[in-house]
């Protein structure tokens, strides 16, 4: 009996902290204007994040996680490539400096293959050369490390904004049909039929 109790007390704490963990997390958004449709949106889609420091791309996936419904991760430029031809891909999040492949590299090769995904490049300098490579590669944004929260989140914002704008989350199927990842539905002559989801 003692253990039970023990057990429901620290339950109730547990789902009291994560209660609390939410409402502040809430509040952090609604102070800096977020609305929360982005997050639940930014929840149905993968990133892959590409950085050679094994510490930074630990704890940037912790970050990233809560936000994504898959984070892939790459240390390096080849790794990047390999997954990005092999996995289905939203966003790219790449640091600048790496060995071999350069962040610039990479997004060429990407640029190449997908003209429209979002990519931002990650540095903890600023290069004037890069920055001019960046631009001609389209990219949403080149930030400077360390970057905070807000600054990420605003900048997958962008990208989400940008996927929207360039159809990015639209499959078409036919004349007038078409597939929107993020609602999961199919939409004929642009309204909504059939919705399809995961079987349990």
């Amino acid at each position: 009996f003692i253990a039970y109790f023990y057990s429901l007390i620290i339950n109730i704490l547990i789902f009291d902290f994560v209660k609390i963990l939410r409402l502040i997390y809430n509040i952090i958004l609604k102070k800096l204007g977020y609305k929360m449709d982005y997050i639940v949106e930014l929840k149905k889609l993968n990133i892959l994040y590409v950085d050679d420091d094994e510490v930074l791309c630990s704890s940037t996936k912790n970050i990233l996680s809560p936000l994504f419904n898959n984070v892939f991760i790459a240390e390096n430029g080849e790794e990047a490539i390999e997954i990005f031809d092999n996995q289905k891909i939203h966003i790219v999040m790449m640091d600048v400096k790496m060995h071999n492949l350069s962040g610039i590299d990479v997004a060429k090769y990407m640029r190449d293959k997908d003209k429209n995904i979002p990519i931002f490049l990650v540095s903890s300098y600023t290069d004037v050369n890069e920055l001019i490579e960046a631009i001609k590669l389209d990219l949403v944004d080149y930030i400077k490390k360390p970057f905070t929260f807000e600054k990420l989140l605003s900048t997958l914002f962008e990208c989400l904004d940008k996927m929207k704008l360039k159809g990015n989350l639209k499959h078409i199927l036919g004349e007038n049909i078409f597939y929107d990842e993020l609602s999961k539905k199919v939409f004929i002559n642009n309204k909504p039929g059939l919705c399809i989801r995961k079987s349990a």
